[in-house]
């Protein structure tokens, strides 16, 4: 099965999150892309940290930057797509 990215629905933004740890470098890096209707690149957000974090902490810390800049941003309708299932 292969996978691909695929806009979302008009109307709508979607907004894909992830996160890396950097064990040799003690660090930890996340990202999130946020991206209109039409497949358009509106912003991206990231970050860098010291120290490792657990993969279901560094999805839930951008998750919340990010939903804390669209409710500044007064966006409805948003798609978010994170891989971490418990999240």
């Amino acid at each position: 099965m292969r996978e691909h990215w695929c806009k979302p629905l008009l109307g709508t933004i979607k907004c894909n999150v992830n996160g890396a740890i950097f064990v040799d470098n003690n660090a930890t890096d996340w990202a999130t892309i946020v991206r209109d209707a039409m497949g358009d690149f509106v912003r991206c957000i990231f970050g860098f940290s010291h120290g490792m974090l657990e993969p279901f902490m560094v999805e839930a810390i951008v998750a919340r930057v990010l939903l804390s800049w669209l409710r500044s941003w007064h966006v409805d309708g948003v798609v978010l797509e994170i891989d971490n299932q418990q999240l």
